[in-house]
Order: structure tokens, then C-alpha cells, then sequence
């Protein structure tokens, strides 16, 4: 990959100033004050800039007014036809070599004869990696926006976006759900999934069988838009997740079947299959978590529920295992303390310390005060440590619990130029 110029201080002031004016007019607030304070900071700030970043930035000028002009390409530029095919060459091949500073004034040149959700996605893709990244949310929201058709690339700029900026991510949710039919299906399931991720439970805006039902709807539409085998399968997974932890376990099942036929070794698809015929089929269950540990998972989800399921039925060496598991992988409060509490009884079990056991439940304790289980064993324990009068008792039923954690949410891969 080329060298790219560097982001100076003045540059990136700059921009940031440009932006504050773009999104100023585009709120039509051409009479505001701070319009003028704006344009007069952006006179002043001009004179920091060299030859190379003034051009750089009547650039990026020209960019944002092709949002504010609703993606359409400005008077005097080139029509399709008038777009050579050496020009489009030139762009296809700085994207071989990700050379992200050349590609943006060659894609002006070939605008016109590119998608208007491609040319921002990649403008997206260019500023992130030119570190503009305030500038990048701007156009991977556009591409969002313009994707309703082409949801490969909707979908990898929500990607983008959630790894590069969660606050852009969760106010652009939040233009998805209430008008779901606008966007790609894909776009509605990463929307629901991550507002209730980001939030950690039910949005109040929302109810469960509001959401449940544009889960539904987009479903419907899911052979309108280019939709390519990842982006099918993501969808399916995604609703099915979902859709089972709204409590729509039968629904959800059928989802994720779906999705299992198409990528049978989806080390996720595993996952949250398991656990949503956990009730249902324990034998079946079990198996589907193991297989989703042994592809590889990134939730942690499998190993709470095997922790517990080993508890249940006494296997301490099993549970004690995936326990150590949770504890290490968790990222939410209720998976690690349920892994702690696991740990505490498999180990007092075996015969460690008192101290030790006890140090666990109170962590597990502090973690989740709302699981009456790890309470309840907490306060038998302690009872068991002051009286010593009979064997420490436990209760090993497993927790009913539904709880929601970030891992709903699991971004799939992205490139710059999908080929």
C-alpha cells in the first residue's frame, strides 16, 4: 500500500470545520450566526493549509455537497456516458493498491458511471483510512442510507461503522427502525440487534412485539435486494437471535435452521441454534454448542450454558472447565458472574479453600445481585462456613434468566471494494 500524506493538525481542523458547515446548511440555517463564525473560521484556518491540503479539502468540499445535493453529481461534471473507460480503470486499479488519497479525486472524475451507494461507501472507506474519520461516519451513513438495494454494501458500512464509531452507529439505528422499509432488510436486523445491544435490553421507544414484527416485514423483502449468500445468511442468523430472545423460539428456530443449511460449520449459527433448543432438544442442544466452540465461537454464550449444564447434572470437571471459560471471554456482568458462581461450586466440590469459594461468590454476587441462584448460594455458604455442622448444599438447577449482552451483535467481514 502507498504511503499516504499525513493528517497534519491543521488539516484535520479543517475539515472538522467544514463539516460543522455542511451540516449547518444542510439544516438550512443559512441566516444562523454561527453560520458566518463558521465561514469566517474557515478563512482563517485556510491560510494553515498548503497547496497540496487546499486542494485535498476543495476535495472534500466537493464531496459533501454532493450529499447535501442528494447524491446527485454537480452541474458540471461529467454525465455516464462521458465517463472513459480508462478513467474507471485508473480508479479499480489505486483500489489494488489501496491508494486511498488518489482514489478520491479519481472517483470524481468516474462518479457518475458508479452506484451512488458505492461512490460512498468507498469515500467512506478513503477518509477513515486518511484518518478523517468523523468525515468517513458521515458518507458510511450515506451508504447506508442509499443501500435499500444493494444490501452487501449497506450491510459492510454498518460494519464499518460500528467499529469505528458505536455513537454514529446507534443514531443511525435510530433512523432505521422507525422507517424500516426504507432500508435494506439486512440494515433493519443490524439496527435492532445493535440498539438493543448497545442499550443492554429492551429500548423503551420500542416494544419487543413492534421490533419483533420489522424483523418480520423485512424477512418478506429479503429476495428484493442484491442479497448474496453472507449477507442472506447474517440476516437469518441475526433475526433468529434475535426473534429468540424476544421469546419467539419456535419463529427463531426456523430462522436459524435456514441459516444452518446454507453454512452448516457457522461456528455462530451453532451457537445461538443451541441455545434456542435448549429447552426443547437438551441432547440436540448440546451437541450444536460443542460444535460451535469446536468452529472456533467468539460468543460465550455456549460455555455459560454448558457450565451450567454440567453443573446440573453433577459433572464438576466439565463445568468447571467451561466455567474458567466464561470468566475469561465474558464481557457482560451476568456471563461472568454465573462463570464465578460455576467455578465457586465446582472448587468447593473438589476441596479448595473456603476463602477461595467464598471470594468467588461474593464477586459473582456483586456482579449480578438479580440471580437469586448465586444469592441463595452465596448465603448457604456463608451459613456453611459460620456453622460447619453439615456439608455445604447447592442449588445447581439451572438459572432462567434472559438476559441480553453486546455478543448479539457480531460484525461479519468487510473489504474496501467487495469484488
Amino acid at each position: 500500500m502507498p504511503k499516504q500524506p499525513a493528517i497534519t493538525d491543521y488539516l484535520e481542523a479543517y475539515a472538522e470545520t467544514l463539516l460543522r458547515h455542511h451540516l449547518l446548511v444542510s439544516d438550512g440555517k443559512e441566516e444562523n450566526p454561527k453560520l458566518e463564525e463558521v465561514e469566517d473560521q474557515l478563512g482563517r484556518q485556510w491560510e494553515n493549509l498548503d497547496k497540496a491540503q487546499q486542494e485535498q479539502m476543495r476535495g472534500l468540499s466537493s464531496d459533501l455537497n454532493w450529499i447535501r445535493r442528494g447524491y446527485a453529481q454537480a452541474p458540471k461534471a461529467k454525465a455516464r456516458e462521458q465517463v472513459a473507460p480508462d478513467e474507471l480503470r485508473e480508479f479499480y486499479q489505486l483500489n489494488e493498491v489501496q491508494d486511498f488519497a488518489r482514489m478520491l479525486p479519481a472517483l470524481r472524475v468516474c462518479a457518475a458511471a458508479v452506484p451512488p451507494v458505492f461512490v460512498a461507501y468507498v469515500r467512506g472507506i478513503c477518509y477513515g483510512r486518511l484518518g478523517l474519520q468523523t468525515i468517513s461516519n458521515l458518507f458510511l451513513r450515506a451508504a447506508i442510507e442509499l443501500g435499500s438495494k444493494q444490501s452487501m454494501l449497506s450491510r459492510i458500512a454498518f460494519d464499518v461503522l460500528v467499529f469505528s464509531s458505536p455513537s454514529d452507529a446507534f443514531e443511525q439505528s435510530n433512523r432505521i427502525i422507525p422507517s424500516p422499509e426504507k432500508f435494506a432488510p439486512i440494515s433493519v436486523a443490524q439496527a435492532i440487534t445493535f440498539v438493543i445491544g448497545f442499550l443492554g435490553g429492551e429500548p423503551s421507544m420500542f416494544s419487543r412485539d413492534d421490533l419483533a414484527g420489522k424483523l418480520r416485514a423485512a424477512s418478506k423483502r429479503l429476495d428484493e435486494a442484491e442479497t448474496r449468500q453472507e449477507g442472506r445468511v447474517r440476516f437469518l442468523m441475526t433475526t433468529g437471535a434475535q426473534l429468540a430472545s424476544f421469546g419467539q423460539v419456535d419463529e427463531a428456530i426456523g430462522f436459524l435452521e435456514q441459516a444452518l443449511q446454507t453454512e452448516p460449520k457457522n461456528a455462530e449459527i451453532l451457537s445461538w441454534l443451541g441455545e434456542a433448543i435448549y429447552q426443547k432438544d437438551r441432547e440436540r442442544a448440546v451437541s450444536l454448542l460443542k460444535q460451535s466452540i469446536a468452529a472456533g465461537t467468539r460468543l460465550v454464550r455456549p460455555y455459560v450454558l454448558l457450565a451450567n449444564y454440567y453443573l446440573a447434572i453433577k459433572d464438576f470437571n466439565q463445568a468447571k472447565s467451561y466455567s474458567g471459560h466464561v470468566v475469561e471471554m465474558g464481557h457482560d456482568n451476568l456471563s461472568v458472574a454465573i462463570g464465578l458462581e460455576v467455578l465457586a461450586i465446582c472448587m468447593s466440590e473438589q476441596g479448595a479453600a473456603d476463602s477461595i469459594v467464598l471470594d468467588l461468590l461474593k464477586r459473582a454476587n456483586s456482579l449480578a445481585p438479580g440471580i437469586r441462584r448465586i444469592a441463595n448460594n452465596l448465603a448457604s455458604f456463608e451459613t456453611f462456613i459460620q456453622s460447619k455442622s453439615s456439608p455445604a448444599t447447592w442449588v445447581t438447577d439451572e438459572p432462567i434468566v434472559q438476559y441480553e449482552t453486546r455478543e448479539r451483535w457480531v460484525s461479519g467481514k468487510h473489504e474496501l471494494i467487495p469484488s
